[in-house]
């Protein structure tokens, strides 16, 4: 069990906390793009299920309902395409194959798409200063491989 405080500026529903029982392998629809990046990849393919509640992240309270959800995933050569079909639809995402399995793109069950533009590696200590992001951003030893 959790406890879920809550602040909005809805009428009759400025704030509050409730206790929230979890299910066995319950996750929040926030928690996708963490959990698609942490299943275990040394099969090929497979498939699993989980409990799935919406998103937390809202300016209204609504109320936490879990409910089952399937993920899949299959593997290419560069990529590992994982689905997440669940009441609201299918989520795609596309992962780097080798680990850390970077998220390049996902697409949502409402039809909405998200593509990784760059990715740096970059020691943050080095790059604090105004200027620093376009230095960053020249540095062609500060880029992944695509």
């Amino acid at each position: 069990m959790v406890s879920n405080e809550y602040h909005t500026y809805w009428d009759g529903m400025a704030e509050g906390k409730e206790n929230v029982t979890l299910p066995a392998n319950s996750y929040f629809y926030d928690e996708l793009p963490w959990l698609v990046r942490t299943i275990d990849f040394s099969k090929a393919s497979g498939e699993f299920e989980v409990q799935l509640a919406g998103s937390i992240i809202n300016s209204k309270k609504d109320t936490i309902v879990f409910k089952p959800a399937k993920i899949s995933f299959k593997s290419t050569e560069r990529t590992i395409d994982v689905a997440v079909q669940s009441g609201a639809g299918a989520d795609k995402f596309v992962l780097d194959r080798d680990g850390p399995h970077l998220l390049r793109e996902w697409t949502g069950p409402d039809g909405s798409h998200l593509k990784m533009k760059r990715n740096l590696k970059v020691d943050y200590w080095n790059y604090n200063k105004p200027g620093d992001r376009e230095r960053a951003l020249s540095n062609p030893m500060l880029r992944q491989p695509d």
